[in-house]
């Protein structure tokens, strides 16, 4: 009897009330000297279940609490992509000093593939087709048809929301495009609700 949430997948409450029925009456029909072990060790599984929904609200107010910072962040990445904002001397010198950081003898044997950057060159600000590529450098890229791509080259941000209070249990994706001709509105809202 696997428990906690590591253990066994979510059942249906029907499912459950099923599953409980049969092991009660599998252990009133065991012998009596071993009934009252199997009593206790069902009531021990049964505490550890107690514990799964309030560990999932605990893990999720945190994860709300992280996402909220994390928000934070891509907001600036967001005012850098699109080029409403400069770029932040700050943020270059960290980078420079992880580079320095994680140089090591293996740094020069490395391979790597240059970045495409022709769509940016010569613009002042942003950083064009960003979340194209990013989409396409991701294993979901493998599901991107050619056919998407141009709708796609209109993309310039993407936010992750997470739902709380009632709804806690899912989270929106929230596209916003240019203005273009494939489309009405600049924003796309796809709402997904996780189930047990």
């Amino acid at each position: 009897m696997p428990g906690g949430a590591g253990g066994i997948s979510k059942m249906t409450e029907e499912e459950e009330a099923q599953q409980n029925f049969k092991i009660s009456d599998m252990i009133n029909k065991m012998d009596d000297e071993l009934k009252d072990r199997f009593k206790a060790l069902k009531a021990i599984q049964d505490l550890c279940r107690g514990f799964d929904d309030e560990e999932n609200e605990e893990i999720r107010k945190l994860e709300i609490v992280y996402e909220n910072k994390y928000k934070e962040i891509y907001q600036l990445r967001n005012e850098l992509v699109n080029g409403t904002t400069p770029v932040d001397a700050n943020l270059v010198k960290a980078f420079d000093e992880r580079a320095v950081e994680m140089k090591d003898a293996d740094f020069e044997k490395i391979e790597l593939t240059p970045c495409d950057v022709k769509a940016i060159q010569g613009s002042p600000k942003g950083v064009s087709d960003f979340w194209i590529k990013a989409m396409l450098n991701h294993p979901i890229g493998e599901s991107i048809t050619e056919k998407d791509r141009p709708i796609l080259g209109y993309l310039t941000n993407i936010e992750l929301d997470l739902h709380s209070g009632e709804e806690s249990k899912g989270f929106d994706l929230i596209f916003t495009f240019d203005e273009n001709t494939y489309f009405e509105g600049t924003t796309i809202k796809k709402s997904l609700f996780m189930k047990d």
